[in-house]
């Protein structure tokens, strides 16, 4: 018991003392939530199915952890389900299986995972933080707490609770949605972290959002990726859970951090966190963002908070594709707030899409619309040189919003017009 009172002091604390007074710089907003004009090189690259697949997940693994698909050597394709089982499909012959990790492994959710070979795989779990490493013999054969991540943040408050944690406490968030990738030759991972309430704390502008975790020594080696963009204004306004989260590709010492409210993308020494290069990634048809909401709309006014979700537009997180040297980036274009019905359209689907792909100096090679309902944004997954596409299969008597099973139907390859 007296281990655990300085965490729970810390998250009693944390919420009396919560900074929310600050607004966001609405002159920063105004002047980056305009897209930029995007550098074009020659148009006319197109994604086209090169081949055809029929892989449908079953209803069961429809749930937060569909969001991080992951794919080895363009062959297995893995998906959670159950928080505590891995689907493996085999691409080429179709076959699937699954690896069990033993529940008394697991204490929460699973909210990351790796598959560093076809017989090793990376998981974290969430509160406690703890990465651990599995065969394909359900033998889980590494276990570390990772601890606490020593933020460098301007919030005072944030920075008093800090204190009364010991090493082996922790202090933040692990995204979800895909933000996980191991550097093998070093042993480092790399997962994007935030501090406890991040997204309505002032003063968290300058503070690194990227964490490397030293898997040989069992501790965090570093952090880097401080906000970037409209991220870097926002105060302790946000634009909600989904949409303030971060995108990020690890080539070398060099990372590539992308947001869905940011038009741009930039370039990272990820020892350093020196920003190398920003680039204008977004398409012709691309419109301004909305204003971030207060925290009072994030904890308090879930309609205001989708609203917002179903009428703004987005970025998908951004693809790199090695045997092409090439990016894609799906962007998905505003809508009403209401369909011709009079009902609420969805936030994720029958949205409408434009294709962005673009050579490795960010220079625009394809923009262009495509057919609602052809791919499901967050799912899709890059292979080295094309795109294993996802799209949605609506449910009888299921509402638009609600989640959808997913058939993995084509993988899509680059061509010319």
């Amino acid at each position: 018991m007296k281990k655990k009172l300085p965490l729970v002091l810390f998250w009693l604390l944390s919420f009396i003392l919560l900074s929310c007074s600050s607004s966001y710089d609405r002159g920063k907003y105004l002047e980056l939530s305009k897209p930029s004009i995007v550098d074009e090189g020659v148009l006319g690259a197109v994604f086209k199915s090169k081949k055809e697949l029929n892989i449908t997940l079953p209803e069961n693994v429809i749930n937060s952890n569909l969001w991080v698909p992951e794919i080895l050597d363009d062959t297995l394709l893995y998906y959670m389900y159950e928080n505590n089982k891995i689907a493996v499909v085999n691409l080429n012959s179709a076959k699937v299986d699954s690896i069990v990790v033993p529940l008394y492994h697991i204490d929460a959710n699973i909210v990351a995972f790796y598959p560093i070979s076809a017989d090793s795989i990376l998981l974290v779990q969430d509160y406690p933080p703890v990465v651990f490493l599995i065969d394909n013999n359900d033998s889980v054969f590494y276990k570390k707490n990772m601890g606490k991540v020593d933020f460098e943040t301007n919030n005072l408050d944030f920075n008093a609770l800090m204190s009364v944690l010991s090493n082996d406490d922790f202090n933040y968030n692990i995204d979800r949605y895909k933000n996980c990738y191991v550097d093998k030759g070093k042993g480092l991972l790399h997962i994007g972290i935030s501090p406890v309430d991040y997204l309505i704390r002032s003063g968290m502008s300058a503070t690194h959002t990227i964490g490397v975790f030293d898997l040989k020594k069992g501790e965090w080696h570093h952090t880097y990726g401080k906000a970037r963009g409209l991220m870097k204004y926002s105060g302790s306004y946000c634009y909600g859970h989904i949409h303030s989260i971060k995108f990020f590709l690890v080539k070398g010492d060099t990372t590539i951090i992308s947001y869905p409210i940011s038009h741009d993308v930039y370039l990272v020494n990820n020892n350093t966190d020196s920003l190398i290069a920003k680039y204008h990634a977004c398409s012709r048809y691309s419109t301004s963002i909305g204003e971030p909401y207060s925290r009072k709309v994030l904890i308090g006014d879930y309609q205001r908070r989708t609203n917002w979700r179903i009428k703004n537009p987005y970025y998908d997180k951004l693809m790199y594709y090695p045997e092409k040297k090439m990016y894609s980036r799906l962007y998905v274009k505003a809508q009403e707030l209401y369909d011709t019905d009079g009902k609420l359209n969805s936030t994720l689907f029958n949205r409408n899409y434009v294709m962005l792909l673009f050579n490795e100096d960010f220079e625009l090679i394809a923009d262009y619309e495509i057919t609602d309902g052809e791919m499901s944004p967050l799912r899709n997954v890059p292979t080295s040189k094309g795109l294993l596409v996802a799209k949605p299969i609506k449910q009888e008597g299921v509402e638009a919003s609600s989640p959808e099973l997913l058939q993995y139907t084509d993988i899509y390859e680059t061509s010319e017009n």
